[in-house]
């Protein structure tokens, strides 16, 4: 199963490279992608303290995308980034060295000694661990890596959210085989509390963005219209989402932060 992830995920950089929609929903516009992409980092950004030497580890790093922003807005930080494809830590390493380094590996099996880490983030990785003994380990990994109390911000989809975007997999079929999404599970917030709190992990925040998805056909069709026009109707539906962040059952993606017990 991870040989066919890692080949997927290599055909899938040799198409889009550094293109946000490789690494997000390829059918939705770019605005829209880039709305989540700035909900995504917010998240982290809230969970590193500013001024501090703070090493940093991106689980599925892909070419950097989070990794880049991390490392403009804290100047004193260095990342390292764990991926299955080779050719985007080939990118990732050419984008963010020296501060950022990139390895080939699965996180099942991470090659960082114990505590390394004063903040891990992994967004959208875990959902391509289909099996629960292998996320176990994978879990148990990253919490051996991580600092005690060092921090951590897990973003992973949300099935009845992904239902709604999907239309419960509508979407999906009509694009056709060769547009369909790579393999992935996705984690109600009870999977998710379960698996943290059960691997070293505690809880303390969860936020989603639930208005964004119950809206999304909206905005896809917006974006198609006009991507500067939905541009600036998201502006608007980022206050709300930020005030209705704990509705999180009809969220796409959730936000899982905490720290190490």
């Amino acid at each position: 199963m991870s040989d066919s992830i890692e080949s997927s995920w290599d055909t899938r950089y040799k198409t889009y490279g550094e293109r946000i929609e490789g690494v997000l929903q390829k059918s939705f516009p770019k605005p829209l992608n880039e709305y989540f992409h700035k909900w995504m980092f917010n998240q982290l950004k809230n969970r590193i303290c500013k001024g501090r030497r703070a090493q940093v580890l991106d689980l599925g790093c892909g070419y950097g995308r989070l990794s880049k922003a991390i490392l403009d807005e804290f100047p004193k930080a260095q990342t390292k980034g764990v991926d299955i494809s080779h050719i985007s830590v080939g990118l990732y390493n050419k984008n963010l060295s020296p501060r950022g380094r990139g390895y080939k590996s699965d996180i099942k099996k991470l090659p960082f000694r114990d505590k390394s880490f004063d903040f891990v983030f992994m967004v959208t990785t875990l959902m391509y661990v289909t099996d629960l003994k292998n996320r176990r380990k994978a879990m148990d990994e990253i919490f051996r890596v991580l600092k005690s109390g060092g921090k951590f911000v897990f973003i992973e989809r949300n099935p009845v959210g992904q239902g709604i975007v999907t239309l419960g997999g509508l979407v999906e079929a009509l694009h056709g085989k060769r547009n369909r999404e790579i393999l992935a599970v996705g984690f109600s917030p009870k999977q998710m509390t379960n698996l943290i709190n059960n691997s070293g992990g505690n809880l303390l925040y969860k936020r989603g963005v639930p208005l964004v998805t119950l809206l999304v056909h909206f905005l896809i069709l917006f974006g198609l219209l006009s991507p500067s026009i939905l541009r600036i109707f998201l502006k608007y539906i980022e206050s709300l989402d930020k005030k209705f962040s704990w509705l999180l059952t009809p969220s796409l993606y959730i936000s899982y932060s905490g720290s190490k017990k």
